[in-house]
């Protein structure tokens, strides 16, 4: 699948806070076939670990759960779940660190150091990373940095 296709079958399945069954299961079955460590460290969080046999890590961050919104788009691929919207575009940054994750393995034999992608829950609510981080997704190995992006629609 592409970026824009993982995007819109994210988009159609926003879920809240923690709480990301459907999203959890949708990055776990496409990470399935990718050359990664897939583990949860948390609840409602994914981690994908790339070991290239180095002694430290870079990391990437991707937020993916969504806001109590309803959607009134009428594209086809709007949310599916009445109440809540990807608004904020966690379906995109959840969609771009996959991916990430599949340039990643495509291009294994050319890195040269550890890769671990974070996707994180609850950005909206009461502080996801700072959890990541207090359960040590930044650790074994050490992470040297991590990037992460955000979107903007271009109004303002």
């Amino acid at each position: 699948m592409t970026i824009i296709q993982d995007r819109r079958a994210l988009h159609q399945i926003p879920e809240l806070d923690r709480n990301l069954p459907k999203t959890l299961d949708y990055l776990q079955t496409a990470l399935k076939d990718l050359n990664c460590q897939v583990f949860s460290p948390l609840e409602g969080a994914l981690c994908a670990y790339f070991d290239f046999g180095a002694p430290k890590a870079i990391a990437f961050r991707a937020e993916m759960d969504a806001l109590p919104i309803r959607e009134e788009t009428g594209l086809p691929f709007a949310s599916q779940n009445e109440g809540v919207m990807h608004a904020c575009g966690h379906d995109l940054h959840a969609a771009s660190l996959l991916g990430a994750a599949k340039l990643l393995n495509a291009h294994k034999e050319e890195l040269c150091g550890n890769v671990k992608l974070f996707f994180q829950p609850d950005e909206e609510g009461d502080g996801g990373a700072q959890r990541m981080v207090n359960e040590g997704c930044l650790e074994n190995p050490q992470v040297d940095a991590v990037f992460c992006g955000h979107n903007s629609t271009g109004t303002r």
